[in-house]
C-alpha cells in the first residue's frame, strides 16, 4: 500500500514537472513581436522587445532602427544580440560608399552601437577603437556579427533568431 502511494506521488510530481515545463516553454515563444517579419511594405527583424530593425521592401541593405531618444540609425549592415545587449555595425563596411548617423554627433561613414536593454543605455561610437575600449571598460562581450540581409532571409524561410532562447519574455 505504501509503495503504491509513493509511486502515485512520484508519478504526480513528474506530471506536474512536465506540465510546468511545457507552460514555461510556451511562454518563451508566445509573443508575436518575435515572429512578425513584415508589416505592409516593411521588412522587420525583431531583436529584443521593443527594438526591431526595419527596411522598406525592395530597398535591400537599407535597414534602420529607432532608439528610445526619438532618433536612431540607418544603413545597418551587421548585428548581434547577446543576453540583453544589442550590437549594431552601420554605414560603410565594404567598398560601397554610404553613411550612417549617431545622435549628438551627426553623420559618420561607419558607426558601432551598443544597446543595453536592461540598463536602458544606448551608445554610439564613430571609431572601432572607441567601441572596443567601451566593450572592455564596461565588461561587455565582443559581438559575433551577423549579416542583416542573410538573417532576414533565414527568418523568412522559417528560421528563428539565434538569440531567441536567451530572451525572457
Amino acid at each position: 500500500m505504501e509503495k503504491r502511494i509513493l509511486v502515485l506521488i512520484l508519478f504526480g510530481g513528474l506530471m506536474i514537472y512536465n506540465i510546468t515545463g511545457c507552460i514555461r516553454d510556451a511562454k518563451k515563444v508566445a509573443d508575436p513581436f518575435y515572429y512578425t517579419f513584415s508589416n505592409g511594405d516593411l521588412q522587420i527583424v525583431p531583436l529584443i522587445k521593443p527594438y526591431k530593425i526595419e527596411c522598406v521592401q525592395g530597398q535591400e541593405s537599407n535597414w534602420s532602427m529607432d532608439f528610445s531618444d526619438g532618433y536612431g540609425t540607418f544603413n545597418i549592415k551587421r548585428i548581434d544580440v547577446n543576453d540583453s545587449i544589442i550590437y549594431l555595425l552601420c554605414g560603410q563596411i565594404d567598398s560601397i560608399n554610404s553613411i550612417t548617423f549617431i545622435s549628438g554627433i551627426g553623420n559618420v561613414p561607419t558607426a558601432w552601437f551598443i544597446l543595453d536593454t536592461k540598463k536602458k543605455k544606448e551608445v554610439g561610437f564613430k571609431t572601432l577603437v572607441e567601441f572596443n575600449n567601451f566593450l572592455k571598460s564596461s565588461h561587455y562581450g565582443h559581438p559575433r556579427w551577423r549579416n542583416i540581409d542573410s538573417l532576414y532571409t533565414r527568418l523568412c524561410n522559417g528560421g528563428n533568431q539565434p538569440w531567441l532562447d536567451q530572451i525572457s519574455k
